[in-house]
């Protein structure tokens, strides 16, 4: 059976300001031994070329995806996942499906708020059930906007999504 897939939601290892608060604490830790050794001009190279090789947050600190997919009336969220999502500066990440994350049916719906909704509330009970907070983030205001503004009856009497 053939799902289109329809959004994926990506799971970060941190927050926004989790990530900012470790870049200036590394920044401060890399630049204190230029500090001690040498002029401010070197200090300033230093510190610039620091920023340049810094990793930007949204792409860089994804640990996992929630793959949303739809059949007909049935939506499946598939979990990928790195396997070891606390370990910062992963550069080579090997993705695994870690298992249905949840589905739902919809019968009868006619509008895309009657779809949407329940899809948002099984979002939130999932992630409130798997360590919201504890070395994984998502951006659930984005999540449920992107959901939000999906036109889901038009997608499911698509014939790709039979």
């Amino acid at each position: 059976m053939h799902f289109k897939e329809i959004l994926s939601i990506p799971i970060y290892r941190c927050t926004p300001e989790q990530h900012s608060l470790e870049l200036r604490r590394d920044k401060e830790e890399y630049l204190e031994w230029y500090e001690e050794h040498f002029d401010e001009t070197i200090v300033k190279k230093e510190s610039d070329r620091f920023d340049d090789e810094s990793v930007p947050w949204k792409y860089n600190e994804i640990v996992g995806w929630l793959e949303l997919h739809l059949r007909e009336s049935k939506l499946i969220a598939e979990h990928w996942a790195v396997k070891n999502t606390t370990s910062k500066g992963t550069r080579r990440k090997t993705f695994k499906y870690f298992g249905k994350a949840f589905e739902s049916f919809f019968h009868g719906f006619t509008s895309d708020e009657e779809i949407s909704a329940p899809i948002v509330k099984r979002l939130n009970e999932w992630y409130e059930d798997n360590g919201a907070g504890e070395n994984h983030y998502i951006d659930i205001e984005d999540a449920i906007f992107k959901i939000g503004n999906i036109r889901w009856v038009e997608i499911m009497k698509s014939p790709s999504a039979r």
